[in-house]
């Protein structure tokens, strides 16, 4: 249910959501409840399938739900089925209205409107609000105005979306931390490995090294040709390097990543341009 809050003084709307988990099929599954109307207006999420414009009004209206993704490929349901949802008031049964990429949970989320919600769970508490500010006011000071008006009520928890997001990006990049660890373990590895193999080689041609010399050859042509061989073995392991990681990577996307539904990734070449 969206609100006019103006005597918030920097505070034009909110909305009211609640967020609870069902079992669905033997794994517990998050629904997200909001005035799916006004989201549809105020936030454009990337639509995988459906049709944008239509989805969000139509489930307002109680005609079905809107599944994140990862949920989707999970359960294997596409667009237009009918998903059957556990409630207090019974199984409920929804069709898919539109299928978007959604990260309010690791296994997806079932988003459905309030009105929804409330009549089947008969539940009309909150443990979310959206809250949108003013033209020109600025977050952190919506933000101290809020707590200023809300401590003497309750404590609250209030971010702003900069703060949200970084809080997430920031849970991601500690996700990813040890798989940087690693490629630097790989990389140092790999570089001891050069360097191994090449002192062992001087090391066991030193007299043809000597012969070189005796020959005619200067230090600096020796010294030359070690380091065309050394540039030789590395190119040698990044191409090997590359062509191997390159089948790894298409086993991940064709064999590992259909079955471990319960993530959702988009992958590219790091050659490939991107526009806004």
């Amino acid at each position: 249910m969206e609100k006019s809050c103006a005597r918030w003084i920097v505070v034009t709307r909110i909305q009211m959501v609640k967020t609870t988990r069902v079992s669905l099929h033997g794994s517990p599954v998050m629904i997200v409840s909001s005035d799916l109307e006004s989201l549809g207006r105020r936030v454009k999420p990337k639509v995988v399938f459906g049709n944008g414009d239509t989805m969000y009004p139509r489930a307002a209206k109680g005609e079905g739900v809107i599944l994140a993704d990862n949920l989707a490929n999970m359960l294997r349901v596409k667009l237009d089925d009918i998903i059957e949802i556990p409630s207090p008031a019974g199984m409920l049964k929804l069709r898919v209205l539109g299928i978007t990429i959604d990260y309010s949970d690791q296994k997806g989320a079932i988003i459905m409107d309030r009105s929804v919600y409330v009549k089947n769970w008969k539940d009309d508490t909150i443990n979310l609000v959206r809250v949108y500010l003013k033209k020109g006011v600025p977050p952190e000071e919506g933000k101290r105005k809020i707590l200023d008006r809300s401590d003497r009520i309750r404590k609250l928890f209030v971010m702003t979306n900069q703060q949200l997001r970084d809080y997430a990006l920031k849970v991601t990049d500690h996700w990813f931390g040890l798989t940087y660890v690693q490629i630097f373990v790989a990389v140092l590895v790999a570089i001891l490995g050069i360097v191994n193999s090449l002192t062992v080689s001087i090391t066991d041609r030193r007299r043809e090294f000597g012969v070189l010399q005796a020959v005619g050859g200067l230090r600096r042509q020796v010294r030359q040709a070690v380091w065309m061989e050394a540039i030789g073995i590395g190119l040698v392991s990044v191409v090997l390097g590359l062509a191997l990681g390159a089948v790894i990577l298409f086993y991940y996307l064709g064999v590992i990543h259909p079955t471990s539904r319960e993530f959702a990734s988009n992958t590219h070449t790091p050659f490939e341009s991107h526009c806004c």
